[in-house]
């Protein structure tokens, strides 16, 4: 069993859908409920990288650490209004279909992944010319 990372619920008048990620994978696990109960829909990704596209296209990189480092797991899965689901992937934020069979890259978000508490950064703002 691996840890879950992050987790969107997702509901409609004819379904709903739960999404997650877990500790030291690129996938997104989604199950549908059509009132019948739960049953597994997909599992989008695999290897490492950043796709969009059909779900059977899509790739994610979630920087994530097998070993529980408590705050410091990624939470890849954001629900926003409407119910829409956005997906941060490697400095890419890809929005869901509203039906889960496909994402489309919506921007590029840069996110300082390597910095730590011991490095220095910058002292000062940089002056632009």
């Amino acid at each position: 069993s691996k840890r879950v990372t992050s987790i969107a619920w997702v509901s409609s008048d004819a379904s709903s859908f739960i999404l997650f990620t877990t500790a030291g994978n690129h996938t997104v696990t989604i199950y549908r409920n059509a009132g019948d109960g739960w049953q597994s829909m997909a599992v989008v990704g695999g290897k490492r990288g950043c796709q969009d596209g059909p779900l059977e296209q899509c790739l994610f990189w979630f920087p994530c650490e097998k070993v529980f480092q408590p705050k410091l797991d990624s939470r890849p899965l954001i629900t926003g209004e409407g119910g829409v689901v956005y997906v941060y992937s490697g400095g890419v934020l890809m929005k869901m279909t509203s039906d889960l069979t496909s994402a489309t890259k919506v921007a590029s978000m840069r996110q300082e992944l390597w910095l730590t508490d011991e490095d220095e950064g910058t002292p000062e703002f940089p002056i632009m010319y």
